[in-house]
């Protein structure tokens, strides 16, 4: 039984082979411009690969995609359970991916955040279609897919076992012959991947084609791997990346070496595939197969591990899928509201304190040393304002459940493009309810999406049961903003 690592690239599919005791061996196959999904090119493509390289039902096939394909999203959570976990995944996912999410085959990791009393969710998702549709062409051929997992991951798999990354903050940028991808991590658990750029696209002017190496090319490089580490430094603040590990061919190394250096204020290192490999002629393609094909070898790394063509493992936790309609919307944002009141004022925990103390009042009133000398009438004034604080406190939770209902719509009455960033309810003044919503919007032109946060405006504004309890509507900010590289309308609304 031999094991077969690939890895579909922008224009071939790379293939590593492992067979016995034998060295690896690679191979790689044009696509000839042919889109890989559609018809029945990749099953024709497996059927000649398999028929050239002795491929066979026993051999186990590890597939390996470019990381474009996959939706990466992770956000800081308070420590907390599985269930809550899994509850604010189905919330923060349906606020920043554009699908639905019984659209996608997904699954998640969590770390907690080292000396801190929080942790990190790590989102990968595929649409299913898409996931679904890579198994089709293996089973007719009788071919034995064990997994597909995102490039990124296989490499990262390869490199913590081949050397020692002591840092816990890292980022790997990894330069194939036609698209640079930029990962960032914490241990092992993917944070966001960014595509930084497609070398036959963005590095044309003109008549001119800056190749690697040359210096427009290092410049252009260098910057948008800068501006990717600003922006996760503004995610996840006061975090900051501290090592970049590059892959990249040999003949690069030392220009760009000193280039990302004299830039970015961080540890760079770079690792050659001839160098992995122990062969001259790898490159970041073939390795990107290879390291697919140690996903049985290596136990280490954010690991999918997949049952069946609807199933998708990652990070060894079973996939959950959930059923999003409008009464689920809603009480996935009620939970999120009050994650946020654990966080920022610890209401709920305020109220049971609050009442067990005047209960502990009540019962040992008489024994209280400091309250022996007072007279009653100072001790029922004092149980007065303590019960005015709770009842207080009631009031405001009673507020919040009756607005429920209302946020239970809240996701109908998002115009196409529009999905949320936060819902904010607060007592800025201790005395009346205030929501601040904040979100984006992404339809390709500016103008698009003007007309669709007037229209989300004027949907809010429509909703009578929301005008009893906020009656007033301003558009506090509206700016647009650089979202993993796609230029977006940001917004924030507040309700009063």
């Amino acid at each position: 039984m031999g094991k077969i690592g690939l890895y579909l690239g922008s224009n071939s599919l790379y293939v590593s082979i492992l067979k016995g005791n034998l060295p690896p061996s690679f191979k790689s196959y044009p696509l000839d411009g042919k889109d890989i999904f559609k018809e029945a090119t990749l099953e024709i493509l497996m059927n000649k690969i398999a028929r050239e390289l002795n491929i066979n039902k026993d051999d186990e096939i590890y597939l390996a995609l470019e990381d474009r394909y996959f939706f990466f999203r992770s956000f800081i959570v308070p420590s907390m359970g599985k269930k809550e976990i899994e509850s604010s995944i189905t919330f923060e996912i349906d606020k920043y991916i554009p699908f639905k999410i019984e659209e996608l085959t997904w699954n998640y990791g969590y770390k907690k955040i080292p000396k801190e009393k929080k942790g990190i969710v790590s989102f990968i998702g595929i649409k299913k279609n898409l996931f679904d549709g890579l198994f089709q062409p293996f089973s007719k051929l009788e071919l034995n897919l064990s997994t597909i997992e995102p490039s990124c991951l296989a490499l990262l798999r390869l490199i913590v076992n081949r050397y020692s990354i002591k840092k816990k903050w890292f980022a790997i940028l990894d330069l194939c012959s036609h698209t640079c991808y930029l990962t960032l991590f914490l241990d092992n658990l993917p944070l966001f991947s960014r595509t930084i750029f497609s070398f036959r696209e963005e590095l044309v002017y003109g008549n001119n084609i800056i190749a690697p190496g040359e210096p427009a090319f290092l410049e252009k490089l260098t910057e948008e791997v800068r501006f990717s580490l600003q922006y996760f430094e503004r995610e996840y603040r006061p975090y900051s990346v501290e090592k970049l590990i590059v892959i990249t061919d040999n003949s690069n190394k030392e220009k760009l070496l000193s280039s990302l250096k004299e830039r970015l204020s961080i540890e760079v290192e770079f690792y050659s595939p001839q160098e992995i490999l122990d062969t001259p002629a790898g490159d970041v393609n073939t390795l990107k197969a290879y390291s697919a094909l140690t996903f049985s070898q290596l136990p280490k790394g954010f690991l999918p591990l997949l049952e069946d063509s609807s199933t998708c493992f990652l990070g060894g936790a079973k996939a959950l899928y959930y059923s999003i309609n409008l009464f689920l919307l809603g009480v996935l944002i009620i939970l999120g509201i009050f994650s946020s009141l654990v966080l920022n004022t610890s209401l709920k925990g305020r109220i049971k304190f609050l009442e067990k103390k005047v209960k502990r009042m009540e019962s040992i009133f008489p024994l209280e040393r400091r309250f022996k000398g007072e007279s009653s009438e100072t001790l029922r004034k004092i149980l007065k304002e303590r019960e005015a604080k709770i009842n207080a406190i009631k009031e405001r939770m009673d507020a919040f459940v009756d607005i429920a209902p209302i946020l239970e719509r809240l996701g109908s009455l998002l115009p196409q493009g529009v999905w949320l960033e936060e819902v904010n309810l607060s007592y800025p003044k201790g005395v009346s309810l205030e929501a601040e919503i904040s979100g984006y919007i992404w339809l390709g032109d500016s103008a698009k999406e003007t007309d669709a946060l007037d229209k989300l405006i004027s949907n809010i504004r429509e909703e009578e049961e929301l005008k009893k309890i906020l009656s007033h509507l301003d558009l506090v900010g509206k700016e647009t903003e650089i979202l993993e590289g796609l230029r977006v309308t940001h917004f924030r609304i507040r309700l009063y």
